[in-house]
Order: structure tokens, then C-alpha cells, then sequence
């Protein structure tokens, strides 16, 4: 049994270690989007986008274990992180 534990805390270690590095490909992305808004004289803040990208991963997520409410609440620190790094992107 603790054996099984080892192993199954060793597996969590491995995801969360893929999420961070996610989160840090997902960021450095936000970084040259706004590169790009700033040429473009973009807004770095698009609610509208934030709020299709929300109702697209609600509609995709399938486990009950994992209500709405707490989808949104990871999402908009991760969509904080990104504007952020975009706003102090020189």
C-alpha cells in the first residue's frame, strides 16, 4: 500500500511538473502576442476573447469532479498571469 502511495504521489509530481511547464509555454506565448497587439495598437485585454476561451474548455470538460465554477476561478488567475506578463512585456 505504500508502495502504491509512493507511486501515485510520484505521478501527481510528474503532471504538476508538466503544468508548470505549460504554464510557462502558455505564458512566453502571451508574451509575443502582445508584441504583436502592441504593433498593432491592440488592446492587451479582450474580454470577449477570455470569455469564448472559458465557454470553449466548460463545454470540453467532462469530469464531474471538476465543477465550473472552479474551471473559472483556475482560469482567471491563469488569464491574470497572461495579462500581466503581456503589460510589462517592453
Amino acid at each position: 500500500m505504500t508502495q502504491n502511495l509512493t507511486l501515485l504521489r510520484q505521478k501527481i509530481d510528474q503532471i504538476d511538473e508538466k503544468i508548470l511547464q505549460l504554464l510557462d509555454e502558455r505564458t512566453l506565448a502571451a508574451i509575443k502576442i502582445s508584441k504583436i497587439k502592441k504593433q498593432t495598437n491592440t488592446p492587451i485585454h479582450d474580454p470577449a476573447r477570455e470569455q469564448k476561451l472559458l465557454e470553449n474548455l466548460l463545454e470540453k470538460n467532462k469530469n464531474p469532479l471538476l465543477p465550473d465554477q472552479k474551471i473559472r476561478k483556475i482560469w482567471q488567475i491563469i488569464l491574470e498571469i497572461s495579462r500581466t506578463a503581456q503589460k510589462n512585456e517592453k
